[in-house]
């Protein structure tokens, strides 16, 4: 990377500052502003994606009585080995996009959470492919009831707009995105 093109960047993540190697450098196929805006897209993701943890970790530290540089360096430690393992894909790809398959990952995420705190295991301190593989298994023994409760409540739900004036109303695809992590 050069001066004018450095090889990291720093982003805000619950309150603290950490540092995200760019992994994408202007050249032949790219800009540099297209360099920029591919790190910056990436590293946010990375960053959203890694939040929960974040702050579970500062929690955990804070109850612990870590000090602000122990929290700061845990966490900066736990990021970048996510980043690290860190696989991008865009919206669309690899990924139901569907939003009731999303509300069904969604509650069976929860139900699982809930499950594995009844036995003393927090999901989220588990590794990601565990993590995966159990939510894989919880959605193929209770993914079909998940799907009626989830597609029930949003049939209700939307039911409870019928007598709402929506005119004006933008639909989801209409809201500006957001980059900011956490």
């Amino acid at each position: 990377m050069t001066e004018q093109f450095p090889a990291s960047r720093q982003l805000r993540l619950a309150g603290y500052v950490f540092e995200l190697p760019n992994n994408f450098a202007p050249g032949y196929v790219l800009t540099e502003n297209d360099a920029l805006f591919m790190n910056t897209a990436h590293q946010s993701s990375a960053a959203n994606t890694f939040a929960p943890k974040a702050k579970e970790i500062i929690e955990t530290l804070t109850k612990e009585g870590k000090n602000e540089k122990q929290i700061q360096e845990a966490v900066q430690k736990a990021l970048s080995e996510h980043y690290a393992g860190y696989t991008w894909t865009p919206r669309g790809v690899g990924e139901s996009i569907d939003p009731i398959d999303r509300e069904i990952r969604k509650q069976a995420r929860g139900e699982l959470q809930q499950a594995l705190a009844g036995r003393g295991v927090a999901l989220n301190s588990q590794p990601e492919d565990v993590r995966e593989n159990l939510l894989d298994q919880w959605i193929g023994k209770h993914g079909a009831r998940i799907r009626k409760e989830v597609e029930a409540r949003q049939k209700k739900l939307a039911s409870m707009l019928d007598d709402f004036d929506l005119s004006g109303v933008k639909s989801k695809d209409d809201a500006p995105a957001t980059t900011e992590a956490a």
